[in-house]
């Protein structure tokens, strides 16, 4: 992978940063969290799509076709590991903030690396084929979603299959995400949408899942497209693009509060073409220092 021309301010690292894959340029930006202001381009992907952040605030990026997810400490330019899956598309991640333990939604299964090293573990659900977004909750129960509606999966902790849940409601769910309390499911909307991004807060019990509120997220251009695009929760705040092109008007990355949703509190703007995975890093003491050399895991 080459990289020689990331950049990131140095002065930027010491706080909060959003990071945001451009599927279509091959970069991720990364913006000052939540002001917004563009710190640094980490360039040499081959298609980054899904991120997701550890522990220590160290921030994986699914590099889809190159089969393989990269690891940048926070503020970093170049990866500090890589994980390969020869032959697998990786769409998303998730890290399991208890054990460390890296989950990684591809399209024909879901791998899950122990401690984020080595060779994963595969798991499949027979009622999904194509696997989008997964999270972890509190207690380590992995969910993911896919290619199906009205389903999704759970690999409980300590289980070794993906069992199938019922949703309450039949839709086509994607970029999932623990917000603390409930499961949080984007719904896939169709082409051309009006109006508002429906964000569903879903309470899991057994083999089913109750939707026990909806946030509606409003956007500038009151259209949103049929896409996999990512969305991240951050405590109060939740942060997505919309993706609706107008005419030279650049696409937006956008801040709604959270649980309340409504017309967004902030608008992003970049120099990128497609965003589409978002993650964010905060600042800790056990922020990872390796930046210098790529090493395998």
């Amino acid at each position: 992978m080459k990289a020689e021309h990331s950049w990131i301010l140095p002065r930027a690292t010491t706080g909060s940063l959003l990071y945001v894959s451009d599927d279509v340029l091959s970069e991720v930006y990364v913006l000052t969290y939540p002001q917004g202001k563009l710190a640094g381009i980490l360039t040499g992907f081959d298609t980054p799509v899904g991120e997701c952040v550890d522990a220590t605030g160290n921030v994986w990026i699914a590099n889809q076709s190159s089969s393989e997810l990269l690891e940048y400490a926070h503020g970093g330019t170049v990866p500090i590991a890589t994980l390969s899956e020869p032959g697998e598309y990786p769409n998303s991640c998730a890290v399991d903030q208890s054990s460390g333990d890296l989950a990684v939604a591809n399209q024909n299964d879901v791998a899950i690396f122990a401690g984020a090293h080595g060779q994963p573990t595969t798991y499949s659900d027979p009622d999904i084929s194509q696997y989008y977004y997964c999270t972890y909750d509190a207690n380590g129960n992995l969910f993911v979603d896919g290619d199906v509606a009205g389903k999704i999966a759970e690999l409980p902790h300590g289980s070794s299959s993906l069992s199938t849940i019922l949703l309450s409601r039949s839709f086509y769910p994607l970029s999932m995400q623990w917000d603390g309390k409930y499961l949080a499911l984007i719904e896939l909307g169709t082409h051309g949408q009006r109006g508002t991004k429906r964000l569903d807060r879903v309470s899991v019990a057994g083999s089913s899942a109750k939707i026990v509120g909806t946030v509606l997220l409003k956007t500038p251009s009151g259209k949103m497209v049929n896409r996999l695009e990512q969305y991240w929760i951050a405590g109060s705040r939740v942060v997505g693009p919309d993706l609706y092109k107008r005419n030279a008007h650049p696409l937006k990355v956008l801040l709604w509060r959270y649980p309340d949703g409504g017309e967004p509190t902030k608008a992003l703007d970049a120099s990128w073409d497609d965003p589409w995975g978002i993650t964010i890093s905060p600042p800790t003491s056990k922020n990872d220092a390796r930046t210098a050399s790529p090493i395998s895991r």
